[in-house]
């Protein structure tokens, strides 16, 4: 960012004037100005180009499919084998012309919408081949974002978020913001259904651009009221108040408490109290903590 560009271009220059002073304040620092001032002009314009280099990246971040030699992001690779031979690769758009050569098995972890059900063209009732329906639509649609094992896909006016091993209990913290806060502009959670080991959750597509793209352009200012607006929301969920007897963590779903200061970790049980949290946090089987401490 240019703000902290220039705050680390000053602090250099009151570095090298400092150290001039440091064993004579009453030296002639003439030298040293006129190398600062020679050498000065030229980092700002290194600064632009920092700055320029780095919103080139986070645009391709967010348009991750210039990068890719082919059409699909990696979470959705192990269904990309179940086209049809004779179909290009560099043309997914045909692929809803040409059925699956094989089928996976599928859970449906939350009921798919009224929505999702019409975009996936499902009879109600009808989901023996839900599986390959639904590989069908997500293979052959946008994905608008992804890392190396999550994705997200647009369907339609909706998104579908694909992901190994996916927190089920997020679509379901998602149905608690929308009944208790409807106000917070989160995502509506539209359904969720695993296929093979992969969870393909439905969601509204919030429209505008990512922060990620945004940030290095805004002003302190914006960046100062998007803090406000954050802080707003998160004082109310936790304005939230649980049932009396509630366990700790997640307020719905499986109920355990999570730890993602280094590695991610789920308690193995639910949590009723400051020392069973406690225990948690300093008995995992990595745990380093001494023995002293423990006690």
């Amino acid at each position: 960012m240019a703000e902290r560009g220039y705050q680390n271009l000053n602090a250099s220059v009151l570095k090298q004037i400092s150290k001039a002073l440091e064993h004579d304040s009453a030296t002639d620092i003439e030298p040293v100005l006129r190398k600062v001032y020679t050498s000065y002009a030229k980092y700002p314009h290194r600064i632009g180009e920092c700055q320029a280099k780095r919103q080139t990246d986070a645009e391709e971040h967010s348009l991750p499919l210039k990068r890719h030699r082919h059409p699909y992001p990696d979470a959705l690779l192990p269904f990309a084998s179940c086209i049809q031979p004779h179909l290009p690769l560099t043309e997914p758009h045909l692929l809803e012309q040409w059925p699956l050569s094989c089928s996976f098995p599928h859970s449906i972890i939350f009921p798919l919408s009224p929505v999702v059900r019409n975009l996936l063209k499902i009879a109600d009732g009808y989901e023996p081949d839900l599986s390959s329906i639904l590989l069908r639509s997500v293979l052959s649609s946008t994905p608008i974002w992804e890392d190396s094992s999550r994705a997200v896909v647009q369907t339609g006016e909706d998104v579908v978020k694909v992901a190994q091993h996916l927190d089920h209990d997020e679509h379901s913290v998602l149905q608690l913001v929308e009944k208790n806060l409807p106000s917070v502009p989160a995502p509506r959670a539209l359904g969720l259904v695993t296929v093979g080991t992969t969870s393909f959750m439905f969601l509204t597509k919030i429209p505008g651009t990512t922060l990620e793209t945004r940030w290095s352009s805004l002003s302190t200012e914006a960046k100062t009221n998007i803090r406000r607006v954050l802080d707003k929301y998160v004082h109310a969920l936790r304005e939230l108040d649980p049932p009396h007897g509630s366990p700790f963590g997640s307020p719905v779903g499986r109920r355990f408490c999570k730890d993602i200061r280094r590695d991610e970790r789920v308690s193995p049980s639910s949590i009723y109290s400051e020392s069973q949290f406690n225990d948690c946090l300093l008995d995992p089987p990595t745990s380093r903590a001494a023995l002293n401490h423990k006690k």
